[in-house]
């Protein structure tokens, strides 16, 4: 009897361990970045208070990332483009230090720029130890 319990607490042991390394093997490739969305509000404001959707209009236009983790973060890179093949409207990188944050959501504020009814941009975490996650890819 003792020798069944042994075996199956041995199998349990096993099976146990196995789950987890499966788990471990299907993390997110984007991690710690969890999600990232463009957020573009504004625009001029017409006398009958209409707004202005030209392509002169300017629009703030921020970016929004929610993260798994903070720890060993040691940038984020963006760019901002009016589509996937356009020329870049903003490429630039942030001391994840000095962003302001609310626990695992990040608003980085990208700017005004004209006529952003719909653009795209990238977000890319860099780590402590220099890897960088791939390019994620928002439209908006």
């Amino acid at each position: 009897m003792k020798q069944i319990l042994r075996t199956l607490v041995l199998l349990a042991i096993i099976f146990i361990s196995s789950v987890k390394v499966q788990a471990q093997e299907v993390q997110d490739p984007y991690y710690p970045l969890m999600l990232a969305e463009l957020k573009v509000t504004g625009g001029d404001t017409l006398a009958d208070g209409y707004i202005n959707y030209s392509d002169t209009t300017l629009f703030d236009t921020h970016m929004v990332m929610t993260l798994y983790d903070t720890s060993n973060i040691s940038k984020v890179h963006i760019v901002l483009k009016k589509s996937d093949d356009a020329t870049e409207l903003l490429s630039t990188s942030y001391d994840f230090s000095a962003v302001p944050r609310d626990e695992y959501t990040l608003n980085l504020c990208l700017g005004k720029h004209p006529g952003m009814m719909r653009c795209y941009g990238e977000a890319v975490i860099e780590m402590a130890d220099g890897s960088l996650t791939p390019a994620f890819r928002v439209w908006k």
